[in-house]
């Protein structure tokens, strides 16, 4: 596995599509595929966790999973990145439950989160996702354009589903990078 150093050099090295390293600027989305979104959590995290490390002033909110051992989903919070908060993100729905449905109420919590630590003078912006509520116009989306008003670096996720969704938002500005160019060297040298 990556750790966040390689993590945050590959992602500076690929975000002008790989011709040359550049500074991590921007609105930049790790675009991911069916499968992908346990490691595609883990990279966005050891990201977060590394500029942290470097002493960097963070804004947004990285995804924890809590598996339950009677449940055939896991439970979801989101870990506020200046504050370490945790805000939960599903909605309890039984143990015969199939799926996930979305705890607007706490997503909205750890949105206004992030927009504090923005003003507050946060330096980057890392979410998790850019998900369904970004790619209909709420949740996080007001987040991301206050960032990039203020020139604040944005890192998050995107999956297929909403990728279309994040090139209409950003237009020209977005950046995408696959989460396989950046993990291909990681699996070579494991091989």
């Amino acid at each position: 596995m990556l750790n966040g150093e390689d993590i945050l050099y590959r992602l500076e090295s690929h975000l002008d599509g790989g011709t040359a390293p550049v500074p991590l600027t921007g609105l930049a989305a790790i675009h991911y595929g069916d499968g992908q979104s346990e490691l595609v959590d883990a990279l966005i995290a050891q990201a977060a966790k590394s500029l942290r490390m470097r002493g960097a002033k963070l804004a947004g909110a990285i995804q924890v999973n809590k598996p339950r051992t009677d449940r055939c989903r896991c439970d979801m919070d989101l870990e506020d990145l200046a504050t370490g908060t945790l805000v939960p993100i599903s909605q309890d729905r039984g143990k015969e439950a199939r799926g996930c449905k979305l705890n607007m109420q706490g997503l909205e919590e750890i949105v206004g989160l992030s927009q504090a630590a923005l003003q507050a003078g946060a330096e980057i912006l890392i979410i998790n996702r850019f998900g369904k509520a970004e790619a209909d116009g709420r949740a996080f989306r007001p987040v991301i354009a206050a960032a990039a008003e203020k020139g604040i670096p944005v890192l998050l996720a995107v999956s297929d589903a909403n990728l279309a969704a994040w090139k209409t938002f950003t237009g020209e500005d977005g950046t995408v990078i696959h989460l396989d160019t950046l993990i291909r060297n990681d699996v070579s040298s494991a091989a």
